[in-house]
């Protein structure tokens, strides 16, 4: 992927200017957006040898073989995925809204003694006039610079790159047997041995998670450390870095332990029974025309480059990133926007022409702990030391019947139960279950949700009952945060409730949870506001303790199941006429439903699997397909033939190839919050799902013309406020919210949008035991048919050429996109706005061959 980067040294500034910040927005010529501005680089070289050896012995077929593959990696990039590049890049203006700004310096705010109606400015537009003064003064709100290192204690390279070039063994070994017991029985049974090996990066650029001791640490045990701590009432929230491999102790040379228990036996069974003497059988089966078939097989996954290459590439180390927070203009870096003000905050050109940014020194402790021993990150990522490959199970039974008329039915079952397979997950979740006072977080943010729900659609003052979870953890009545409430329960409702931060009533309680755990009230010295027994100021998010942003880890955690029952009917060749069809009755479960591609992407809830265990974004129940190709009857030695051989050649040779398909629709994506309820701060949390109160089956599928929108108003659950649903994409819709005028709405899914949207609740910590991650409600049957016409002609004995026209989606029908459903969206409920196929396209052909 090559881009141009980031053009540094403009004006004789030592960093490229994103003026607006971080954003696709910027006022730049070109975007410098790391994900934008990045260059990547894959390349390979991959060897691959294998043999078998092939025996014929009585009636056994025996196969003897073995491969090696040798993979050789090469990945380069300039970024680390969303932190930084190896370019200075600053940030210009008040994108987050910290800098602290001097009140009289806002133009009239509206409303205030003699403000001038004509020129005054709104409260609202304050962040927007914050930002664009702060863009125009060229105010540096933040420098970013991604450093390369190397070696045993990531020492500087100055390397504009970060490479890995990894080596990827694997090994497998083979035999098969392929008896015939009898003429119309045969069994066949092997036992197939292989294994990937870790990848060994031929410079030892590989990151090893490790605790402060430089010991491998395993996701799972870090995991069951937090829930056994967080049960007793207690935080295990224990330091951890990041090793290079060349300065383990154990000089370890892979990443994670070699796994060698690849066994995958086999064994199936074929049987064709002959003709009987009981009549009915004798037509059912016919003689030696019906075979069954059974089999089962274990199959072990080969993990991809994205696993084994980039993920040990991206943690803390080879690419440190760094950042300058807080310049002033005396050429000092505070690391707190906080303490730079539109008075002294440092100016592109005005204050020089080289920001304040922090050392990077020669090389960085080992391991390094961000936010420890060296400064905090955005983002880190690492293999897991307990990986292994995935494990898939096959069982599958079929019954295949041949017919007259070159017809063939195959009907049969097929089971596939996989473990072990690679997903991510967020070392940063939130444990519920975390005891104190004889209660459980989860059950008292329930309650207080409730509370707080109850206030908030009455319209009364929330009166909230004492939790003893909150009363326990932050220190009763007389302690700082809850001084002047009734109990430490009402101050949390106050500050985090409809009345504050909204995280109560909009599904976050792990927003909730960072508020208290980085003391964001400011209240006292203390890093955290909670009161742990013998732990003063203990903190429960590792974010909070100032490691990362967010820590991505690849495991080997994730489980899936696929259940289907299938029937196939082909029509061999005959009077010009060839037919497949095929119908799939199915169901497919998993924990993510995501390939491996996808990174920084994890589970909402990490402490139990099976919350997060619902239909794959792929599931469809039904689909079939039927394809044919028919020559049409036309022309010399056709059924329809003249005795002119022009006109024969004129009609004759053409095929028509149909292909139909159909299916049901994939589960709609339905979501409580945005980013994980249950948390982490991962990059890209997978959404939690919501709670159909009702059978979803009873909304139906299709498609409707809302005309009556504006007469559908309710009150919705976490709204003080009346709203339309499923307006968003109405093109005559600016009412802001309101209701607009009865007027031309756009296409919605639901007939009554506002009822399907009231026949949901959202996923609530402490009363839900699943994350619907998917489902339940499946989107639109969709349907679709291509063919092709195609002409051969015969010009002379090695001449040939034929002329085609193929159309996809022939009939140029219109297919909506399913809408997301999302709780805190109530504007695009059900609203269709993009295509799910394509239109249609037609392309023709002429081919010459000779």
């Amino acid at each position: 992927w090559q881009r141009y980067g980031v053009p540094v040294g403009q004006l004789g500034i030592t960093g490229g200017m994103e003026i607006g910040g971080e954003t696709g927005n910027s006022l730049d010529p070109i975007d410098m957006q790391t994900q934008q501005a990045r260059n990547r680089l894959w390349d390979g070289q991959d060897w691959t040898w294998a043999d078998t050896v092939s025996w014929l012995k009585g009636n056994h077929y025996l196969q003897l073989g073995g491969q090696f593959a040798h993979f050789y990696d090469i990945h380069e990039r300039d970024d680390e995925v969303v932190a930084a590049l190896t370019q200075m890049v600053y940030q210009i203006g008040n994108a987050n809204s910290d800098l602290l700004w001097n009140t009289n310096l806002y133009p009239q705010l509206c409303g205030a003694p003699g403000a001038s109606a004509t020129t005054c400015m709104d409260s609202s537009a304050i962040g927007a006039y914050e930002n664009n003064a702060a863009q125009l003064m060229g105010i540096v709100n933040q420098s970013e610079q991604v450093f390369v290192r190397g070696g045993s204690n990531f020492a500087l390279t100055g390397a504009n790159t970060l490479e890995d070039h990894s080596i990827i063994d694997s090994y497998s070994l083979f035999f098969t047997d392929s008896w015939k017991i009898r003429p119309n029985l045969t069994l066949n049974y092997g036992l197939e041995w292989g294994t990937q090996m870790p990848p060994y990066e031929k410079n030892g650029v590989q990151d090893i998670l490790t605790d402060a001791l430089g010991q491998p640490m395993t996701f799972n045990s870090l995991i069951t450390g937090v829930e056994n701590a967080a049960v007793q009432g207690q935080v295990y929230n224990p330091v951890w870095g990041f090793t290079p491999i060349l300065g383990m102790s154990n000089h370890e040379k892979y990443p994670f332990t070699p796994f060698y228990g690849g066994f995958s036996p086999r064994v199936s069974l074929a049987y064709s029974p002959k003709g009987s003497s009981i009549g009915f059988v004798n037509k059912l089966l016919g003689d030696k025309k019906t075979v069954f078939r059974g089999g089962y097989v274990r199959i072990y996954d080969r993990n991809n480059s994205v696993d084994l290459v980039l993920t040990p590439l991206l943690g803390y180390g080879f690419g440190q990133p760094l950042r300058g927070i807080g310049a002033a203009s005396n050429g000092t870096l505070s690391g707190n926007t906080d303490s730079v003000t539109i008075a002294n905050a440092w100016r592109v050109g005005t204050d020089g022409n080289t920001a304040p940014f922090p050392v990077a020194t020669p090389t960085l402790p080992v391991p390094v702990e961000p936010g420890v021993n060296a400064p905090g990150a955005t983002s880190e990522s690492s293999l897991d030391a307990a990986m292994r490959p995935g494990v898939d199970d096959q069982i599958d039974f079929t019954v295949q019947r041949e017919l007259p008329g070159g017809l063939i039915v195959e009907a049969g079952w097929n089971s596939r139960f996989a473990k072990h397979f690679s997903m991510d997950e967020d070392t940063d979740a939130m444990p519920p279950m975390m005891t104190l006072g004889g209660q459980t977080f989860a059950n008292a943010y329930y309650n207080l949700y409730r509370a707080d729900q109850g206030a908030l659609l009455s319209g009364n003052t929330p009166t909230v009952a004492a939790q003893p979870f909150f009363e326990t953890i932050l220190g009763g009545a007389s302690s700082p945060f809850c001084t002047g409430y009734p109990n430490c329960t009402s101050a949390v409702e106050a500050n985090e409730g409809f009345n504050g931060t909204g995280n109560i009533t909009s599904y976050q309680p792990w927003a909730m949870i960072s508020d208290f755990d980085t003391n964001a009230y400011g209240i006292g010295s203390a890093p955290s506001l909670w009161n742990f027994a013998g732990c003063t100021g203990c903190q429960i998010l590792p974010t909070s303790v100032g490691h990362y942003g967010y820590n991505n880890n690849q495991v080997a955690n994730g489980l899936a199941n696929y259940q289907a029952l299938f029937v196939t009917v082909q029509k061999r060749t005959g009077h010009g006429l060839v037919v497949s069809a095929n119908y799939t009755y199915s169901h497919t479960l998993n924990t993510f439903g995501l390939n491996q591609e996808y990174t920084d992407y994890s589970v909402p809830y990490i402490w139990n699997l099976h919350a997060n265990y619902d239909p794959a974004p792929f599931d469809r129940t039904q689909v079939m397909n039927i394809l044919a190709n028919y020559q049409l009857p036309f022309g010399k030695g056709k059924y329809f033939a003249t005795r002119n051989p022009v006109l024969d050649r004129i009609i004759g040779g053409w095929t028509f190839s149909p292909v139909w398909s159909w299916g049901t629709g994939a589960p709609i994506e339905t979501q409580t919050s945005y980013g994980g309820e249950y948390g982490g701060n991962e990059n890209t949390a997978e959404d939690d799902g919501e709670i159909a109160l009702v059978n979803t089956g009873t909304f139906g599928h299709k498609a409707q013309i809302n005309s009556h929108i504006s007469s559908q108003v309710a009150s919705y659950v976490g709204y003080s406020y009346n709203s339309l649903v499923g307006y968003s994409n109405d093109p005559y819709n600016d009412c802001g919210g309101q209701v607009c005028s009865p007027g031309t709405y756009g296409v919605n899914l639901f007939k009554n949008p506002a009822a399907v949207f009231n026949s949901f609740r959202p996923t609530l910590l402490g009363l839900d035991t699943t994350t619907n991650l998917s489902g339940p409600y499946y989107g639109q049957h969709d349907w679709n048919l291509d063919f092709t016409f195609a002409k051969e002609t015969h010009i002379k004995e090695k001449w040939n050429v034929t002329f085609y026209a193929q159309f996809l989606n022939a009939l140029n029908h219109m297919e909506y996109s399913d809408p997301t459903l999302a709780y805190l969206n109530p504007g695009g409920w059900g609203a269709l706005t993009g295509q799910f196929n394509n239109p249609r396209v037609v392309e023709l052909g002429l081919r010459l061959y000779f």
